[in-house]
């Protein structure tokens, strides 16, 4: 997943985000390529916590989105029921 970063000065990074999950785990929790379509479609608002690359770069593993709605989409990761 490629995110648009907007920090506190209203600068833009683009970051890349991996999910952990498999393609099964996500089917199970009802992560669909249509689901994924209808819910992130681009310019889509979110709010994404993840685990940042130890080397620095713009690139993290992704363990949760959560829409402007406030509803969680997807959480991946220890804490997650997967």
């Amino acid at each position: 997943l490629f995110v648009d970063v907007k920090d506190g000065s209203g600068n833009v990074t683009n970051w890349g985000c991996e999910i952990a999950a498999n393609p099964y785990q996500l089917i199970l929790s009802g992560w669909t390529k249509q689901r994924s379509t209808n819910e992130l479609k681009p310019g889509t608002v979110v709010t994404i916590t993840v685990a940042p690359s130890r080397a620095g770069t713009n690139a993290a593993l992704l363990l949760k989105v959560v829409n402007d709605k406030g509803q969680e989409l997807l959480a991946t990761g220890p804490d997650s029921q997967q």
